[in-house]
């Protein structure tokens, strides 16, 4: 993909250090958008249960989306240390959510139940896409 960070010139390379974040920001938010719009316009359904598979779809392919866009963003061969460092700061991220709902007077009115899922479900998604890039390192 491109060529190799050895070939890149130094602006080339602090340029795409400088845009793994906001890859992986884009990259989640991106995916939430496009399942968003899947299923408002080609509706799985309404209820509990489309409401479950929105959430575990949106945490689970979230996480994949985050971890994969910053990791080949990066001007790094080895793409496995920079997954790591996704999933730690997703963590804190999710950390920080999870303390913000459990600090909240009722939690349950803001979608507590689902928004832990999602959470967990981001958690999931990122660490099947660090397990992925730790296979592809080796392959």
């Amino acid at each position: 993909m491109g060529y190799p960070p050895e070939k890149q010139s130094l602006g080339i390379l602090i340029l795409r250090w400088f845009a793994v974040l906001p890859a992986s920001i884009a990259s989640l938010a991106l995916i939430v958008t496009l399942l968003w719009v899947i299923q408002r316009y080609f509706s799985w359904g309404e209820g509990a249960i489309a409401n479950f598979l929105d959430t575990v779809w949106n945490g689970f392919l979230g996480g994949l989306a985050w971890v994969y866009a910053g990791a080949y963003t990066a001007p790094i061969a080895n793409k496995l240390p920079i997954s790591i460092v996704l999933l730690v700061l997703l963590a804190l991220f999710v950390g920080a959510m999870f303390l913000g709902l459990i600090a909240s007077p009722t939690p349950l009115e803001h979608g507590g139940v689902a928004a832990v899922l999602q959470m967990v479900m981001l958690m999931v998604g990122s660490g099947t896409a660090v397990y992925q890039l730790k296979d592809e390192q080796t392959n």
